[in-house]
């Protein structure tokens, strides 16, 4: 059986993911692989990636799913107003964790994570993934009280309009929250760059930091 290893090839050429964070999604058993999932818009079984959803004690919550070969492809959605579970690679690093960046998809905070696996412990960061804006506003964030969230959803209109609701929902419930707004840069189809994971395509994990500050 070839099991998750296509998945992997996946994030590893098309995605530019690290081997480290590969390995680690596989040692939290998060990543998984479908080779035939029913599309719905194209009525066809194709291949695709999904990453298991938990709750903070990581139980098991919704699989999300990503069409590999299609090229609209997207994330499987359920009802958005239900949906109040963030994803999150490791527990362990968000309770070390001083700094938590938001991200919108899986594959930005995959992104970023790789980036904060190499932060000393005193500055440790690290990234969740609110899925789609539309869920932005419903996630449950009780469990990360008291840290300061960095809120960096995709650099589009949806995503700015769900960064301000979510900045303005965190510091009413009195935690510090900022805004991050990625810099400008061409993605690898020379249009206009609007995530962490098309820099990360073009720039490297070196680009990220740049972008950070980090160095």
């Amino acid at each position: 059986s070839e099991g998750i290893e296509p998945a992997k090839k996946w994030l590893s050429e098309v995605r530019c993911l690290s081997d480290e964070i590969i390995s680690l999604c596989e040692k939290e058993k998060i990543l998984g692989y479908n080779p035939l999932f029913f599309n719905t818009e194209t009525e066809q079984k194709l291949p695709a990636i999904s990453f298991l959803i938990r709750d903070w004690y990581k139980q098991p919550k919704i699989n999300w799913l990503r069409w590999l070969d299609f090229s609209d492809s997207r994330f499987l959605k359920d009802d958005e107003t239900k949906i109040k579970y963030f994803f999150y690679v490791s527990k362990e690093e968000l309770k070390k964790s001083k700094e938590i960046w938001v991200c919108e998809s899986v594959i930005d905070c995959l992104s970023l994570h790789q980036v904060f696996l190499n932060d000393p412990p005193v500055k440790k960061r690290a990234a969740i993934s609110v899925m789609a804006t539309g869920h932005a506003q419903n996630m449950d964030l009780s469990k990360l009280y008291g840290k300061t969230f960095i809120i960096a959803l995709d650099n589009d209109k949806a995503g700015i309009e769900a960064s301000l609701k979510l900045h303005n929902r965190l510091t009413r419930n009195r935690q510090l929250a900022y805004i991050f707004d990625l810099p400008k840069f061409q993605n690898k189809d020379d249009e206009p760059g609007k995530d962490f994971n098309e820099l990360l395509q073009v720039q490297g994990e070196q680009g990220i930091r740049e972008a950070l500050q980090l160095e």
